[in-house]
């Protein structure tokens, strides 16, 4: 089981990653537009995204999911903040708070439910 959940995670981390890259090279930007939409708003992929990516790092390294909140937490702060540097991404503390809950919110469930969340 473990290893489904590695590959669907990485297969997350990659389309997180194009999804980012079409934005910020302009480049199918209808597609990711669309996708935030149906989604119910970029926000809300924020949450889910982040919160997602976390519970299956919790899940495949759960001997310490307060760590692996904060690193992705971390990360999250550093892809934000790196979108001051391109002219066609804008940088938004909305953004950070919506991922860092999701974080938050999927480890906290993870958490709860798991028997090795401490």
């Amino acid at each position: 089981m473990r290893t489904i959940v590695g590959i669907f995670l990485a297969c997350i981390i990659v389309a997180f990653a194009m999804l980012s890259l079409s934005k910020t090279l302009e480049v199918g930007t209808n597609v990711v537009n669309t996708l935030e939409v149906s989604i119910g708003g970029d926000k809300m992929l924020h949450f889910w995204g982040a919160g997602i990516i976390s519970i299956m790092l919790c899940y495949l390294f759960s001997y310490c999911p307060n760590r692996i909140a904060f690193w992705v937490m971390c990360l999250l702060v550093i892809e934000e903040g790196s979108q001051v540097f391109f002219p066609n991404r804008h940088f938004n503390l909305d953004d950070i708070g919506a991922g860092c809950a999701g974080v938050l919110a999927f480890v906290f469930v993870f958490k709860l439910f798991s028997n090795n969340g401490r």
